[in-house]
Order: structure tokens, then C-alpha cells, then sequence
């Protein structure tokens, strides 16, 4: 069926998460489990009329959800772009949200206020989702806090709820994008793995591996890179050669010709400053498979 709509609207959008733009008329295939998007000017009344027949029609979030100030910076910066709300020296990072059910928001806004600390801002992009700003502190959320308030909110109000834990940013504006890549991993990974409430990038980024066709995730692996290595080819090759040699610190070290002491403070800043844990397996994998596009992609220069 979404083969027939990309050849009748040649401008339509197809992915793993909704789109939220307000030029667009946004709909869910519950078939394929895939959001497509139509510019408004490609598409008559009662063409939209017919595709609602056929397909849920998402509704463009509004911003009245998020009632303080700094609330609804956020939500105006999330989904039409520009300069973050705030600018600090201290790292945020995104933990998106989505309520599986029908849920009380103010409830639940009760709730994720009095579990979570006083440094997030909570700022809701629909009725049923949202995302979380938490700023970086020696006190950080880990994920057995969040699956604790998971199984909370079950017993309390009973209704599940899927979180991502995102990792922590700069305040840039390329906030936009990596909240935007964020976003897709979780839908994608929803889609999935249906039964599991809790994603992290090192659990999220093998399963977008296998489920992209290979230009979107072409792009995803660049703009990964990128952000990751900042286009240091030796913070690469050092990264790469620990994983290849199973987290060896000791023959990675004689390899580089570097002391291990060294070479053990290169990772963690790397670790600190990613926030993925490469000594984990699955954090290793996920950054392996960064390391080997960005290898390609610099023996072709």
C-alpha cells in the first residue's frame, strides 16, 4: 500500500517515527507499522478525506500541554528548530517517553515530577508522549531508576509506559538533529522489540542496524561518526584497535606504541564524552559499527 502512495505523492516521507511539521498531513499504516507524511499542498480534501478512511490520521501536537515558559521554548525548539532554549556549560540529554493506553497527564505528570529530580523539564510533543531535558549532574537517572518508576506507574495507574535514555549533548543547535535521530531509534526499536519499556542507545542502535534500508542508514551511521569521533581519524583507529582487540588495554597500548595509562584515559574521556559505555558489549558493538563506516568512508577520501 506504501508503494502505491510514494508513486502517487512523490514528495510523501516514509519512516519509523512520526512527523511532526505542521506543512504536512501525517498518517500511521497500522500494516506496516510506518508513518508516511504528505505536504498539504500535494494533497486535496478529499484525497485527505479517503486516505483517513484508510489510514490513522496523527494529529499535529499543540503546545497547550506545556504550560510554563521554559516548557514551551522547549516544545517550539523540538518541533520547528532554531537555537536551543538555554545555553550552559552543563550537557543535557533527551529520555523520551511513550504511555501505552489511555493516561491521565496530569497524573502522570504528578508522577514523573515527584520521581524525577528538580534539574528536567518535562515537554509533551502529543497526548500520549513526550520527552524529558535532563541536565547533566553527578546524580544522573540510570536504568534500573527508570524501569523502578516503570513498574510504579504500572501498579499505580495501570498503564505501561516505553522510555529511551538518550545520551548527553552539548547545547548547540544540532540539539534538533540528534533529538530527532534519538526519536527514531525509539519508534524503531518499539516496533521491534514490542514487549521491552526501556531503550538506550547501545540497546537501540544494532537493532536500527538491521531494520534501515542502507541509505537511511548511511546517513545515520555519518551523522553518528561525526558526532562521535568529530572527524579525528586518530581517536578512531584508537578506538577501533581497543575493540578489535577485545578490550585489551595492554596490547592495544604496545600496537599504538602508546603507555597504558595513556591509552585507559583516552577511552574513558571517550566514554565520558559519548556516553556509551564501550566496555559493555553492547555499547562495543554498536560504536564498532561506527568505527568500520567511518574507515570506509575515510579511505575514500
Amino acid at each position: 500500500m506504501l508503494n502505491k502512495i510514494q508513486s502517487i505523492y512523490r514528495n510523501v516521507i516514509i519512516q519509523s517515527a512520526p512527523i511532526d511539521d505542521a506543512k504536512f498531513y501525517c498518517f500511521f499504516d497500522e500494516l506496516s507499522k510506518m508513518y508516511f507524511a504528505i505536504p498539504k499542498e500535494d494533497i486535496r480534501d478529499q484525497e485527505k478525506q479517503l486516505l483517513e478512511t484508510f489510514f490513522l490520521r496523527i494529529e499535529p501536537s499543540t503546545n497547550l500541554f506545556n504550560r510554563s515558559t521554559t516548557e514551551q521554548k522547549w516544545f517550539r525548539f523540538l518541533t520547528e528548530g532554531g537555537q536551543p532554549p538555554l545555553r550552559e556549560e552543563r550537557r543535557i540529554r533527551y529520555i523520551h517517553f511513550f504511555i501505552r493506553g489511555k493516561a491521565n497527564r496530569d497524573d502522570f505528570k504528578e508522577a514523573l515530577t515527584s520521581f524525577f529530580q528538580d534539574h528536567m523539564t518535562i515537554v509533551w510533543l502529543r497526548e500520549n508522549s513526550g520527552v524529558i531535558i535532563e541536565k547533566e549532574t553527578e546524580e544522573i537517572l540510570l536504568r534500573d531508576d527508570v524501569l523502578s518508576f516503570t513498574e510504579a506507574v504500572l501498579s499505580d495507574f495501570y498503564f505501561s509506559v516505553d522510555f529511551y535514555l538518550g545520551r548527553f549533548y552539548r547545547t548547540t543547535s544540532a540539539l534538533k538533529d540528534h533529538f530527532s535521530r534519538e526519536q527514531q531509534y525509539f519508534y524503531l526499536s518499539k516496533k521491534i522489540l514490542p514487549q521491552t519499556h526501556i531503550f538506550t542507545f547501545e540497546t537501540a542502535f544494532p537493532l536500527t542496524v538491521m531494520a534501515m534500508d542502507s541509505k537511511e542508514l548511511a546517513t545515520i551511521l555519518h551523522a553518528e561518526w561525526e558526532d562521535l569521533f568529530r572527524n579525528d581519524r586518530e581517536q578512531l583507529e584508537t578506538i577501533k584497535l581497543y575493540l578489535e582487540n577485545n578490550l585489551n588495554t595492554s596490547l592495544t597500548a604496545k600496537k599504538l606504541f602508546l603507555h597504558r595509562n595513556s591509552l585507559q584515559y583516552r577511552i574513558d574521556k571517550f566514554i565520558e564524552r559519548s556516553s556509551i559505555d564501550i566496555k559493555d558489549f553492547k555499547g562495543a558493538i554498536s560504536v564498532y559499527f561506527i568505527c568500520i563506516f567511518a574507515e570506509t568512508i575515510l579511505s575514500e577520501r
